[in-house]
C-alpha cells in the first residue's frame, strides 16, 4: 500500500543554498565593464552617453513607441463604438 506523499525513489535530498555574491571593489580589472548602458532597442552594450547603438536602432525603438501609443487608444475606441451602436439598437427598437 502506498502512502500518500511517499516518493517512489526514496527520500528527497535538500538542495545547499546558494551564497550571494561579493560586491566588486570599485579597482577591480572588472570595475570598467559596469561603466556601459545597453541599448533601449536592441539591448547591446553601448557607451554610456549614447541611447542607442545605431541610427537604425533608434528608429525602430521609436516606430515601437508610437505604435504602442495608439494601440492603447484601442480599447476605449471600441468601448464608444460598442455604446453608440447599443444606443442604435435600443433607438431602433423603439
Amino acid at each position: 500500500m502506498k502512502m500518500p506523499g511517499s516518493d517512489p525513489k526514496g527520500p528527497r535530498k535538500k538542495r545547499p543554498i546558494p551564497r550571494k555574491a561579493e560586491p566588486v571593489p570599485n579597482d577591480s580589472p572588472s570595475a570598467p565593464a559596469a561603466l556601459h548602458k545597453h541599448c533601449n532597442s536592441c539591448g547591446l552594450s553601448i557607451p554610456p552617453d549614447a541611447e542607442y547603438c545605431s541610427d537604425n536602432c533608434r528608429t525602430n525603438f521609436e516606430r515601437m513607441v508610437k505604435r504602442k501609443k495608439q494601440l492603447m487608444w484601442l480599447p476605449y475606441i471600441g468601448i464608444i463604438l460598442m455604446v453608440l451602436f447599443y444606443i442604435l439598437v435600443i433607438r431602433a427598437g423603439s
